[in-house]
């Protein structure tokens, strides 16, 4: 599993959209997600999922202080958009690891998560990693302990990746 820095300007995507989450709760998140143009959106992991966007507002509607805060989390299957992990580290997470198989969806999921989190607190993205994970090797995941929390929607499209998981 290797873990790798946000984007670089030239490796930066062009599209964006604005993300909405917890519109009903007393305190709305709205993040700005950068997607892959063109060809690069027609993998799964290069947009967002409404499987995705349903987790990530549920979340959102949780208050501060649930069963979020304190917690070790990981996203399995974040894609571009790691919109559960940004809201577990808003609502206050201990720490956050967003994972994805495709190592493009890895690239930008770290610059979006960093953005999503950097304007709440300077201290969060130090909490917050995107990881390349490949099912098979999760043994190889574990940074210092179990995870309290284990997020995933919509990952899981043949027998054999839930024979995996």
């Amino acid at each position: 599993m290797a873990t790798t820095p946000p984007c670089t300007a030239s490796a930066r995507p062009q599209r964006a959209i604005q993300v909405l989450l917890g519109h009903l709760a007393p305190a709305p998140v709205e993040f700005r997600v950068q997607l892959p143009d063109g060809a690069e959106q027609s993998w799964t992991g290069g947009k967002v999922w409404p499987s995705g966007l349903a987790l990530a507002d549920w979340l959102a509607h949780q208050l501060p202080s649930s069963f979020m805060v304190g917690a070790k989390v990981l996203e399995l299957g974040c894609g571009v958009a790691p919109l559960a992990s940004a809201i577990a580290a808003l609502r206050g997470a201990a720490s956050v690891e967003a994972t994805d198989g495709s190592w493009r969806a890895v690239q930008i999921a770290s610059r979006n998560l960093y953005e999503s989190v950097r304007s709440a607190s300077a201290s969060l993205p130090s909490r917050c990693h995107v990881s390349s994970l490949q099912w098979e090797s999760v043994h190889n995941l574990r940074r210092g302990g179990a995870y309290n929390l284990i997020l995933f929607a919509d990952c899981v499209y043949t027998e054999k990746a839930a024979a995996v998981l």
